[in-house]
């Protein structure tokens, strides 16, 4: 069993049941509820051989537990049963809503948070259209089909949408629960059975067998359904292959078979996280388009940096040959000065000096003496006047070299 609506088992569960109970006398049929939220745990306790529930657990037990169909409902109004089941969200005629996305942020009501119909495809077409079904709605209620239903709740203002599954607002319009015109459907399609739904169609209930069951029970139990008398029934059983749509549903929601490892996959995390993910992305975008910034900037500075200490450096280097030149004259200055002054005060005396050395030679000449001593002295001071005029020379000399630059 599953969250299925009160009219299912009326017209749909008991029929069936009472037909196999009563054609398959040789069996003995033991008939259990299994918790739809602790699927796994009951079946294990209660070990069926068939389970009828939507496409949504039979897909799901298609690889845990060998589920295997051995029919499906078929609404007679339609010749497309595979898209049976669908959501239809409403909201009041007199509601500002127009549009899905308008509901966002909203108060919402369902029938049942683990219902096929009446909020598992809701939610899968939330997230098809780029929104995260958790966070969509800012509250949702359960009624778990009791009352007030949906229908209570949101025509007297308690939620702004409701969530129910295909066909059941037609079938609240011709029971006289609400009147015709109070709600309107947002995202409005008709489904096969021309009922006002919000999504895509799925495969209606399956009744299917799980691993360990007989082939010769199975086979009498696949033919007792698909030759179900229909007479007084609005369905038949019948045989669908097409559960893709219903797998992917699942798997885009991480329910069933991909529940546990939802958290590793890096396509559910980009699901579930795509705003924050793109966020994140774009942030990080903007960071390292700031640090490129920031680099080229320091770089450039430190370009500018260089060369300016380059020029600097030129600068220095170009002041001091100047001033090494600027010294050098000065010192070239100086000794010229210095030489000229040395040259004009010395070479006087030295030149008077050597006239009157002639002058003593010459007056020896005219009175010669035996004593020898007195021409060799003169030789001697002759020879010392020569050498001071030389060391003259020389000083005056130095004012015609170039200094040599310091390195």
């Amino acid at each position: 069993m599953d969250t299925f609506s009160p009219t299912f088992f009326i017209e749909s569960y008991s029929p069936t049941v009472d037909h196999l109970m009563e054609r398959l006398t040789q069996y003995q049929f033991n008939l259990v509820d299994i918790n739809p939220g602790n699927i796994l745990e009951d079946i294990e306790r209660y070990k069926p051989d068939f389970l009828i529930s939507n496409a949504f657990t039979y897909v799901s037990l298609m690889q845990t537990h060998g589920a295997l169909q051995v029919a499906t409902k078929e609404n007679k109004e339609t010749s497309n049963f595979t898209d049976s089941v669908a959501s239809t969200i409403i909201v009041r005629s007199d509601s500002s809503i127009k549009t899905l996305a308008d509901a966002r942020g909203k108060k919402a009501a369902v029938s049942d948070l683990e219902s096929f119909g009446g909020w598992l495809i809701a939610k899968g077409e939330l997230l098809s259209a780029g929104y995260n079904p958790d966070k969509f709605f800012s509250e949702i209620i359960e009624t778990k089909y009791g009352v007030p239903d949906v229908f209570l709740l949101l025509k007297h203002g308690f939620v702004t949408v409701g969530v129910v599954e295909s066909c059941e607002l037609e079938k609240a319009i011709q029971s006289g629960q609400i009147k015709e015109g109070d709600f309107r459907v947002l995202n409005q399609r008709l489904n096969p059975q021309k009922c006002l739904v919000s999504t895509p169609g799925y495969p209606d209930v399956v009744f299917f067998s799980l691993a360990g069951v007989a082939p010769s029970i199975t086979k009498d139990v696949t033919v007792e359904l698909l030759t179900m008398p229909s007479v007084g029934l609005d369905f038949n059983w019948t045989i669908t292959n097409n559960f893709l749509p219903t797998y992917n549903l699942m798997q885009s929601l991480r329910l069933g078979p991909f529940r546990h490892d939802s958290a590793w996959s890096v396509k559910f995390l980009m699901e579930k996280y795509k705003n924050e993910i793109y966020f994140a992305v774009l942030l990080l975008f903007f960071l390292l388009l700031h640090v490129f910034q920031i680099n080229y900037l320091v770089r450039k500075r430190t370009g500018q940096l260089s060369k300016a200490l380059k020029e600097t450096k030129k600068f220095y280097l170009e002041s001091q040959k100047s001033k090494q030149k600027l010294h050098a004259l000065e010192r070239m200055s100086i000794v010229s000065q210095i030489s000229s002054m040395f040259a004009h005060e010395i070479k006087q005396p030295i030149t008077n000096i050597g006239y009157y050395a002639g002058a003593l030679s010459m007056l020896l000449e005219q009175k010669p003496t035996k004593d020898n001593r007195a021409q060799e002295i003169i030789t001697l001071l002759q020879n010392e006047l020569q050498k001071s005029t030389q060391i003259v020379e020389h000083v005056r000399s130095l004012v015609k070299k170039r200094p040599k630059e310091k390195k």
